[in-house]
């Protein structure tokens, strides 16, 4: 995490799957003064975060069905995804391209990006994302930043057994 944030000048997190939320249970400040910075134990609803995209995305069929019919898509910015088959789309779209994203969907003008690590059991049970102002988390930024955030996804799978 501190070799990302160093790499990439912003903020680092790490958070586990908690029943519809995501917990964050790390994190390592970016050096930026505009930065984003999710207190430990902070939770957010899984729809409205990267973190918690990528490792619903990952998961079975059965269990996405489950959240999707269990949430009840509350808004927490106007970007929020609110729409089942829209929300169910997105999580398409994030298989095939191996990350997730946010774009101020959890608080306006942030964004974040994230990969699923795995554990042992290829279980996707936590997530690594780095997040900080849309106005430097641009779509070409965000390019530049997945194949690093993906080789630390990659590595702490590995760590983890998987």
């Amino acid at each position: 995490m501190k070799k990302l944030a160093e790499s990439f000048n912003e903020t680092v997190n790490l958070g586990r799957h908690d029943g519809n939320d995501v917990v964050t249970i790390d994190v390592i400040s970016g050096r930026e003064r505009i930065r984003f910075d999710a207190p430990i134990g902070s939770r957010s609803p899984i729809h409205t975060v990267a973190m918690g995209k990528a490792i619903l995305t990952f998961r079975s069929m059965e269990e996405q069905d489950a959240y999707i019919e269990s949430c009840d898509f509350s808004p927490l910015t106007p970007h929020t995804i609110t729409d089942r088959k829209k929300f169910k789309q997105e999580l398409l779209n994030i298989r095939k391209k191996g990350y997730a994203g946010d774009n101020e969907e959890w608080d306006l003008n942030m964004r974040c990006v994230a990969v699923p690590i795995f554990d042992f059991t290829e279980f996707p049970s936590h997530a690594i994302s780095i997040s900080g102002p849309s106005t430097r988390l641009t779509d070409k930024r965000i390019k530049e930043i997945v194949p690093g955030l993906t080789d630390a996804g990659r590595s702490l799978s590995r760590e983890l057994g998987a």
